[in-house]
């Protein structure tokens, strides 16, 4: 129920994504815990000098992948951690601790643990194919209202320019014409934003299965680079027009 949950996304492509991190993860994490066990206990019960060995030779490249691991990736790098940590533990705990069930140790944990996480995973792609949002729309839909706040930006900054020049050249009109600089910084501190968030969505939109060809992953990485640029040049315009203004 929790792996269902946890998996859910709104799109299709973000979900499809977050499929192939988490099950990586746990497979790398199940292997992992296997050969630590393994390791530290050979064919016994686990002793605690060779288990506390080999948990340490592990657990710091663990702990290295989740401190500086790319945000994009950290669910895979979490669901590592989470699934050794399972795969020990439990096979500690099985041959050390009296319990009414018997998990067993090693590869008994793990592929219990594999079995958990895909039956999750079905669960969750169930739900989201009834029906499928597709996140290569989403993408659409986002350049094109980045696209129309781009052009309420620039023909914001031209009138306020334009008035900002008529306004008169007193220190009452110059204080005034300092407010629609604030709001134009604002606005484009959101555009950037904007961007950067459909970057990222650009960039995962491409896990998303197209019956009608290849999607022009390109040519929409190109698109967001130019709103980008378009952003920049917005924002030196401006400064631009704060410098002219306050040269007169």
């Amino acid at each position: 129920l929790i792996m269902a949950q946890t998996t859910l996304n709104i799109y299709v492509s973000d979900q499809i994504f977050n499929y192939a991190l988490r099950l990586l993860g746990t497979f790398v994490g199940a292997l992992v815990g296997m050969v630590c066990w393994y390791i530290g206990s050979g064919h016994g019960n686990g002793s605690p000098y060779g288990m506390g060995a080999s948990v340490a030779v592990f657990l710091l490249p663990l702990i290295f992948c989740r401190i500086f691991s790319p945000p994009q990736y950290l669910q895979g790098v979490v669901m590592s951690g989470a699934t050794f940590t399972l795969v020990v533990g439990y096979s500690w705990l099985d041959e050390h601790i009296a319990v009414i069930g018997n998990v067993g140790k090693g590869w008994s944990v793990a592929w219990r643990r594999w079995v958990l996480v895909m039956i999750g995973c079905l669960a969750s792609f169930v739900i989201m194919m009834l029906p499928p949002t597709s996140g290569r729309k989403a993408v659409r839909l986002r350049n094109a209202s980045t696209i129309s706040s781009l052009s309420y930006i620039y023909s914001h900054l031209m009138a306020s320019w334009i008035s900002d020049l008529r306004a008169g050249s007193d220190e009452k009109d110059h204080i005034q014409g300092h407010d629609w600089r604030v709001k134009f910084r604002g606005l484009i501190c959101e555009a950037g934003e904007q961007l950067q968030a459909l970057r990222a969505q650009t960039a995962i939109a491409r896990w998303e299965g197209n019956i009608r060809g290849v999607w022009p992953k390109e040519d929409y990485e190109r698109l967001v680079n130019v709103q980008a640029e378009m952003v920049g040049s917005l924002a030196l315009v401006s400064v631009c027009s704060v410098g002219s203004r306050d040269k007169d």
